[in-house]
């Protein structure tokens, strides 16, 4: 019944798309819809004198990685803040904290997926390492990072295994132009969202749908297409960007013109 689906992996957008029958947009985060501005009108500054490397991991923190973050900093006269440790003076930093000392970081280690989001949105050069947990949840975890980095034409910054040495420079030009794109990409879906009041064609549940395929035949604009959902059974499939909002598909729907019948019987 929800007239919009979405998904921010596009693995995930084609297993809804295969499981539904109908379209499924593959869009960005949210948080990366937001830019780098806002986002740092957002924040709020802590008490950092010197520069640091900013370690963030959900997960367990390989020692190895802690080891080489220490060698690194002590070469650099950089701190380092380890941000999920209980032990740092940081670790009850609140949302506007979080972003600043992405923000402020020369570089980031994280394990995490927003971490390496704002790392990117931002433009903070950074590592996104892959999560110790268990194997399915490790799959999850990965799959969503590999889509962020691939996205974004920064895979070389996804480390799956072991990190001989920290690179502290990242190109981001490339990136921000896959940011404006993928931010109009997203703010495009959103607009059609909110300004469609109703997508009457999805007033009628799966299981009511004969599969006749007239919504199809009277559309103008040929947005909809007739496939076959995960059961075999055909249902409409509304390529929205095309739609006009016309409602021809719901007037030409016998289904929906019979309840409507049916409704207005009962009022009467």
């Amino acid at each position: 019944g929800f007239p919009y689906l979405s998904c921010r992996e596009e693995s995930g957008a084609k297993v809804i798309s295969r499981i539904t029958g109908r379209n499924c947009e593959n869009i960005i985060d949210p948080t990366l819809a937001i830019d780098a501005q806002t986002w740092r009108a957002f924040s709020k500054p802590v008490t950092q004198e010197r520069p640091y490397i900013l370690m963030f991991f959900l997960g367990a923190v390989p020692d190895y990685l802690r080891q080489l973050a220490q060698q690194e900093a002590k070469k650099r006269d950089l701190e380092v803040i380890e941000l999920s440790s209980v032990k740092d003076k940081h670790f009850l930093s609140d949302p506007q904290n979080f972003v600043w000392l992405i923000d402020h970081a020369e570089l980031v280690l994280t394990d995490s997926f927003h971490g390496a989001a704002f790392s990117i949105n931002l433009n903070t050069p950074f590592y996104v390492f892959s999560r110790s947990a268990e194997k399915e949840v490790e799959n999850r975890i990965s799959s969503r990072i590999a889509a962020l980095t691939d996205k974004f034409c920064v895979s070389d910054r996804y480390v799956k295994e072991t990190l001989n040495a920290l690179d502290f420079f990242c190109c981001f030009e490339r990136v921000n132009a896959i940011l404006e794109e993928e931010g109009k990409h997203f703010q495009n879906y959103l607009d059609r969202c909110l300004s469609q009041k109703s997508l009457p064609v999805y007033d009628l549940p799966d299981r009511h749908c004969t599969g006749c395929g007239l919504c199809g035949q009277a559309c103008p604009s040929g947005c909809i297409k007739m496939e076959f959902d995960a059961e075999g059974f055909l249902r409409p499939a509304i390529d929205h960007s095309q739609c006009i909002s016309c409602t021809k598909c719901v007037s030409a729907c016998p289904v929906l013109h019979e309840e409507k019948i049916a409704i207005n019987e009962l009022q009467q």
